[in-house]
């Protein structure tokens, strides 16, 4: 909207923006094709999947399947899952605990790191999605440190975790896996190799990783 020198209002005929030739999946356009003209877009999601993306919860315990506990009973807190998870690892294995930094507190799962400690797992806390925070090149590796040190206070604040190995990727670009890669070094030993375990909440960016 504009306002001529008499401070009568225009109405512009054309749309402010920029053109697209597509819209992403889920996302739903409305047109108006009066002359004011605009355009809302609105993502359309059920109520268990706005949970599920937005808090990491369902409405109601998955049954069934491998989250089926002793017994035929639903599990109860998300603990029982893990410790179930963890009691199917190998011996002497590495767990790499895949991290969402634009969800941190949210997609932490202490309860992981504690069950993999209390079985001797030493753990990497692989930060994902670092592609997304708004960091310029300028002095780019310096930021980064600091956010390193961000991870590790905030861990120690969600409950008192003491996560000292935190590497920064980004499954988008391949970021930072070359320092994953030395860093993996220290832990592996081609004499005896270990199996490695991918874990973390959904929507952290396990499978881009692994793809990458």
């Amino acid at each position: 909207t504009q306002f001529s020198e008499s401070g009568l209002k225009k109405i512009k005929k054309e749309p402010m923006g920029e053109p697209v030739d597509w819209v992403p999946y889920g996302v739903e356009v409305q047109r108006d094709d009066s002359s004011k003209y605009k355009i809302l877009t609105r993502h359309v999601l059920c109520q268990r999947c706005y949970r599920l993306q937005h808090y990491h919860r369902l409405d109601a315990p998955v049954s069934g399947g491998f989250y089926r506990m002793e017994g035929g009973r639903d599990w109860e807190h998300e603990a029982e899952i893990v410790e179930k998870i963890v009691r199917r690892m190998r011996k002497a294995s590495l767990v790499l605990m895949v991290v969402d930094i634009m969800d941190f507190e949210s997609s932490m799962v202490p309860e992981l790191f504690d069950a993999c400690m209390s079985r001797q797992f030493p753990v990497l806390v692989v930060v994902n999605k670092v592609d997304c925070l708004p960091i310029s090149n300028r002095d780019k590796e310096k930021k980064l440190e600091r956010v390193k040190t961000w991870v590790r206070r905030m861990s120690r604040q969600i409950r008192n975790v003491p996560v000292s190995d935190v590497i920064l990727v980004s499954g988008k670009n391949a970021y930072g896996l070359k320092a994953l890669e030395e860093r993996l070094r220290y832990h592996l030993d081609p004499s005896e190799p270990k199996w490695i375990y991918v874990a973390g909440r959904v929507n952290a960016g396990k499978s881009t990783f692994i793809n990458r």
